[in-house]
């Protein structure tokens, strides 16, 4: 478990889980650089989160490559996101992407996309 918390986690460590305190990032969040340190001798890492850690993976620059699942419906204010906000927030500080496969699954589509600048 990665925490930027400085104290806590005696009952998980008492079950064998390994906790690693790391510095937090701007928003006080996990700082993922010395996530991924940790985890070097990983070739592939694969993050299934949700918007905040989706954001935090593209603002600190640590993704490349983001893979989108598309459904065949909409959905209007008040659902959830899939990307939390990123930092910047206009259109030429945004995460740039390049497409490089788009699959078919049964309604839905699956994009992959590398992450260029």
């Amino acid at each position: 478990v990665f925490t930027p918390s400085e104290g806590g986690g005696e009952k998980l460590a008492a079950q064998a889980v390994e906790i690693v305190r790391v510095a937090k990032d701007t928003h006080g969040r996990v700082a993922l650089a010395p996530v991924l340190e940790h985890l070097a001798s990983m070739t592939r890492v694969l993050v299934e989160g949700g918007p905040a850690l989706n954001a935090s993976l593209l603002n600190q620059g640590v993704a490349d490559v983001v893979h989108l699942y598309r459904a065949p419906i909409l959905l209007g204010a008040g659902s959830r996101s899939a990307l939390g906000a990123l930092d910047g927030g206009g259109l030429d500080t945004a995460p740039k992407l390049r497409l490089f496969s788009r699959e078919q699954l049964g309604p839905d589509v699956l994009e992959s996309y590398e992450v260029t600048g």
